[in-house]
């Protein structure tokens, strides 16, 4: 089952469902409900396919991407990353790391949002399996990869060069 929920703020159409105890919340890339509606059936009716096995998932799917795109696309991911690529918390270590040079106020929101950032899409999430297609994650996320990747001095720029 899918259920959808519009964002109150940009008035976006949210999707949520849950597969094996774990909830999948992504936007429907929609202000129309109409839209969003139809794409909840399609979850929903993915999900039923799972569930009875007319359809299988591969282990190394991200199963959010896997779900919406009702099977054809396996994971998404930033550009120029690899599977060797290191975690987000270590990512994000690494980023703030590399910050010295900034005044002490900005580095201390700095490390406030990369923690909200950190645990809202789970540190321990190695960077390919995290989806940057949906909604504002889409502008956050790759620009934080971007822009780390691009100046940073740390060893971080050539784990994504070796791909």
């Amino acid at each position: 089952m899918a259920s959808i929920h519009q964002d109150g703020r940009t008035g976006v159409w949210q999707i949520a469902f849950r597969w094996h105890g774990e909830q999948y919340k992504r936007s429907a890339q929609t202000k129309r409900k109409k839209d969003a509606e139809t794409l909840a059936g399609r979850v929903a009716d993915t999900l039923k396919m799972l569930r009875t096995g007319h359809l299988m998932m591969s282990k190394d799917a991200d199963p959010a991407t896997w779900i919406l795109s009702h099977g054809h696309l396996a994971q998404l991911r930033c550009t120029g990353g690899t599977e060797d690529a290191p975690p987000l918390g270590q990512l994000c270590d690494l980023y703030l790391s590399d910050q010295k040079h900034k005044a002490d106020n900005t580095l201390m929101g700095e490390r406030i949002h990369v923690g909200h950032f950190k645990r809202i899409l789970r540190e321990w999430r190695p960077m390919a399996r995290i989806d940057f297609s949906y909604g504002l994650l889409s502008m956050t996320t790759s620009h934080v990869c971007t822009s780390v990747w691009r100046n940073s001095s740390t060893p971080l720029k050539a784990s994504f060069a070796s791909g």
